[in-house]
């Protein structure tokens, strides 16, 4: 704006110069006229002063023209414009009756003009008088004289010019500051960071009346933000305190994984009290928010959930043991936050579930020791049943329903077993390359038996298909999906076994037609001892805890597990398995 101001203060000068100039030349050259015209007025007097009768116009036209100087011309016409006396000397002359100066001078007595003159090429001033009742005197002069004083006078009047020019230069350097000093006074006055601070009025402080509406509403528009403010810090505190009286931690990051906001159970769950100030009593965001997550937590698994977020825009759930961060066990909620742009950070919320971890370990042993004790006299009953079964009588018939139950008995301790060491672990052992095509050939030889009672066929073929996991628990994995539909299979029906290798995990897919599970059911089979059709189940000879145990396996190897079925009609698992 200053410069806009100074340029058009410059502009104004310049232009206010140019027309100053032009009207100066103007002046002097009118000046210079009327001064000339004057002249010739005081020749003719002092010639009419001075008559002469004897010589003839023509020789009075010369007499004159030498006594007053050359330059002037003079020359004596009548009133038929003809040429009397001419101080040229002429051959010639033409009629001068339609003269302005004559016409004028036999009219008015005085007549004036300028004009181009024919004779000598120039332009010419004319003074004429009457100098009886017939005649007329004339007085020319060239108007170069006129310009060349112009010409003289025209490197004062450009000095002066440029002189004028240099100090409207600095005059207006000068006021567009001085204008414009104070609009940038009042505009720090209107500083955005002094809402709320300020004890008077904008209005007071004006440099200029044409500012005061903009004052005005700026002063209205403050305690209207200011009534904002205040409203957005109340609830910013309130969401402050609610976050640090959370059980639970909570941490906000960007998209380059940086702390944005982090409460007091985060920084105690993470064990990050070093990087805190003492000032840990006041509310949150006392990390150093400019850092990484990892710079933190120096947990790789914990960063590789966070990309796989930001990757897949799920929620993903991380589980760390006793010792990572602190001597809790916690659990990680990892979900993505968006906006219009797309993903802009992550949310992470942690609970300590080491006392949950630890009720489920002792549970898990409670089961365990139990099923060990269950399992040792309900062997010694399964060896006497199968001495007595080969008995004949009547009591070969109760010894083998003896014989029955205490093995399906022996096969549900044996999956509470199975169950329970899978539940237990973070991680398998023993982790060897397998060839799954093998494995799922073992299996179906395994099942062989109850597949020919049933009259199913299998429909498997694959080339060999490596990956790197434990042999026993993917074979217990691929015996419970196999069993399974085996197991809820019509009579004559098929089973399709497929094995795909992606470029990241294995697919896994055992499709049956057999009875199919109901909609409202998919979500509860993978729960312990729950079956669609208990009746059913009970004469299948199942324990209920084989797809619990497919879940728990898949768990484990952090893999997903997805069920299709439709009832009376077909169920389709697929099974995704991460390559190690």
């Amino acid at each position: 704006m200053r410069r806009k101001i100074f340029w058009s203060i410059i502009i104004v000068s310049l232009c206010s110069l140019v027309i100053f100039g032009v009207l100066s030349l103007y002046f002097i050259d009118d000046s210079y006229t009327k001064k000339t015209e004057i002249h010739l007025k005081s020749l003719i007097s002092i010639i009419k002063l001075n008559p002469t009768t004897t010589a003839s116009f023509q020789e009075l036209a010369e007499q004159y023209s030498n006594s007053i100087g050359n330059e002037v011309r003079v020359t004596f016409v009548n009133k038929k414009g003809l040429v009397l006396g001419d101080s040229l000397s002429l051959e010639t002359y033409q009629n001068h009756s339609n003269r302005a100066e004559i016409m004028d001078a036999f009219s008015n007595g005085v007549g004036t003009s300028i004009r181009l003159s024919e004779t000598n090429g120039m332009t010419n001033i004319y003074y004429a008088e009457r100098y009886n009742a017939d005649t007329v005197i004339r007085l020319s002069v060239p108007l170069r004289e006129s310009l060349n004083f112009i010409l003289f006078s025209l490197p004062l009047i450009l000095l002066s010019l440029l002189l004028a020019g240099a100090i409207a230069l600095f005059l207006s350097g000068k006021m567009s500051k001085r204008i414009i000093q104070p609009l940038l006074d009042f505009s720090e006055k209107i500083d955005i960071a002094t809402i709320g601070t300020r004890k008077e009025s904008l209005l007071i402080r004006v440099p200029y009346e044409e500012l005061l509406p903009i004052a005005n509403r700026f002063d209205l528009l403050e305690m209207k933000l200011k009534a904002h403010l205040d409203e957005l810090m109340n609830e910013s505190n309130k969401i402050k305190l609610i976050l640090d009286k959370m059980r639970e931690g909570v941490i906000i990051l960007n998209k380059e994984k940086d702390v944005q906001l982090i409460n007091k159970s985060a920084v105690k769950h993470l064990g990050l009290a070093k990087f805190i100030p003492e000032k840990m009593d006041r509310l949150s965001q006392e990390i150093d928010m400019e850092k990484n997550i990892l710079f933190y937590t120096r947990n790789v698994e914990l960063g590789q959930a966070i990309d796989h977020v930001f990757e897949t825009a799920e929620t993903t759930i991380l589980n760390s043991a006793e010792g990572t961060f602190t001597e809790k066990a916690l659990r990680f909620y990892i979900s993505p936050v968006a906006d219009a742009s797309g993903i802009s950070g992550v949310a992470i919320i942690i609970r300590d579930v080491t006392e949950i971890i630890r009720a489920e370990n002792i549970r898990s042993e409670f089961v365990a020791n139990v099923s060990h004790e269950l399992k040792t006299p309900i062997t010694s009953i399964k060896g006497f049943a199968e001495l007595l079964a080969n008995e004949k009588g009547t009591a070969n018939q109760y010894t083998k329903v003896i014989l029955e139950q205490s093995e399906r008995l022996l096969e549900l301790i044996d999956d509470i077993l199975l169950l329970s060491e899978v539940e237990s672990k973070t991680k398998d052992s023993n982790i060897e390359r397998i060839n799954l095509t093998d494995l799922i050939q073992e299996v179906i030889q395994v099942e062989t038996n109850q597949m020919k009672k049933k009259e199913i066929t299998v429909d498997f073929s694959s080339a060999p298909i490596y990956m790197h996991a434990n042999k026993n628990t993917i074979f217990e994995l691929l015996l419970n999906l196999i069993d399974n539909a085996t197991k809820y299979n019509n009579q004559g029906g098929k089973i399709e076994i497929s094995v795909i290798d992606l470029d990241k995990e294995i697919k896994i897919s055992v499709f049956d037609n057999g009875i199919g599970i109901p909609k409202g059911d998919i979500n509860r089979i993978f729960e312990r001892f729950y079956r669609v059709d208990k009746s059913r189940s009970k004469k299948s000879g199942g324990t209920g805890l084989g797809l619990s145990i497919v879940k728990h396996i898949v768990e484990l190897y952090k893999g997903t597990v997805i069920v299709e079925s439709e009832i009376g009609s077909y169920t389709k698992i697929v099974v995704s398995l991460p390559k190690l």
